[in-house]
């Protein structure tokens, strides 16, 4: 017999009825439309997509150079490859055909653990699914979304930031401290991410970001997504006299909680 309680009920419908949308500048930063095998040419703004006529999407060369994609190919860069595809091509469906809004089922197993029924363009997805996501629902991000913005920006680019011997740090009001310092770094690179930048300065940003054969807990989407989203945040904030209770913003904030305390007291 399975019994369930109410808060459980309440969490599932939560998370039932949360809207999730594709997040459109870092599509159209990383994926061109195709139809027939080719490129579609003049789509400069990816709004614009569902009034041209296409079939499907695929990775930018740029990336799949990079990614080592389109070598001779070992099983897991194949599987890698087949995911990626897969992504797009259910991408451009909900954008297209759900004016880019949908939802997740949801259930929770027999430890209590809520996990949705298909993790593609989900938050328990890949690199690239969690990448693709923004939260239908903006909301003004205040002093404390603010925080968290910098405390995932910290974990995102310090790697690429950071000198070779500095020293890694663990506290988010640390982590919030180094973003503010670093705020013209992150930005000088976060600012070209669009596909205004071509040629010699998009591939050295690229390999900056280490975009590369990606390992099995690559981040590679994930930090090309928030730093685009985070240059329109700051954009957004320079237009409101920096005042972020006037900035909004639909972006999840990822927090990896295997080794969290609650999780162990409920073990």
């Amino acid at each position: 017999i399975i019994h369930t309680r109410s808060a459980e009920i309440e969490t599932l419908n939560i998370l039932q009825k949360t809207q999730w949308s594709i997040n459109l500048d870092f599509l159209h930063f990383i994926a061109d439309f195709t139809l027939d095998g080719k490129i579609v040419d003049g789509i400069f703004d990816i709004r614009h997509a569902a009034w041209t006529k296409t079939g499907n999407m695929k990775l930018r060369k740029k990336f799949r150079e990079m990614m080592e994609l389109d070598d001779d190919q070992d099983t897991p860069t194949q599987s890698r490859l087949r995911t990626i595809n897969s992504t797009l091509k259910q991408t451009r469906k909900n954008l297209l055909n759900s004016g880019n809004v949908f939802w997740h089922a949801w259930f929770c197993d027999w430890r209590g653990r809520f996990n949705p029924r298909v993790t593609q363009l989900s938050p328990q997805g890949g690199d690239l699914s969690k990448s693709l996501l923004l939260f239908t629902e903006w909301k003004k991000l205040g002093e404390s979304g603010k925080k968290w913005l910098y405390v995932k920006a910290y974990d995102l680019t310090y790697k690429i930031i950071t000198e070779e011997n500095d020293k890694q740090m663990h506290k988010f009001e640390e982590k919030e401290e180094w973003v503010k310092k670093n705020l013209d770094k992150i930005l000088n690179i976060s600012s070209k991410l669009n596909r205004k930048t071509s040629g010699v300065i998009l591939n050295d940003i690229l390999e900056r970001l280490q975009v590369k054969k990606a390992g099995p807990k690559s981040e590679i989407f994930q930090r090309i997504a928030f730093l685009i989203e985070f240059n329109r945040i700051h954009d957004e904030l320079q237009k409101n006299n920096d005042n972020w209770d006037q900035v909004t913003s639909g972006l999840p904030i990822h927090l990896d909680a295997s080794c969290n305390g609650f999780q162990h007291i409920s073990a």
